[in-house]
């Protein structure tokens, strides 16, 4: 099931390029460090690492998940998992795990 995002600043605070894919095809793409305003919808995220092969991680829990305007994203990793962490400004925050 896809995540949603409705131009959602998001940030990526690994240190590896991230493709957001959509039934296998590439609907955003994130360098390590960038943030950018997202409207796309995903299902699984594709992690690059110069001189290694790419990995894919599809969303665990398998569920839809809508990220609202006004709330912002970013992108980090945390005992081998890809963690995308949304909220409001000062709310309460929520992860969806990769």
């Amino acid at each position: 099931m896809p995540v949603n995002l409705q131009h959602t600043p998001t940030i990526n605070s690994t240190d590896l390029r991230i493709n957001f894919m959509n039934a296998g095809a590439i609907v955003a793409t994130l360098d390590a460090g960038d943030a950018n305003a997202l409207s796309i919808v995903f299902d699984s995220i594709r992690l690059n690492n110069p001189g290694h092969q790419p990995v894919i991680r599809m969303q665990n829990p398998n569920v839809p998940l809508a990220v609202h305007p006004g709330e912002i994203a970013y992108v980090s990793m945390a005992g081998g998992q890809v963690l995308l962490q949304h909220a409001r400004w000062g709310g309460h925050e929520q992860t969806i795990t990769f």
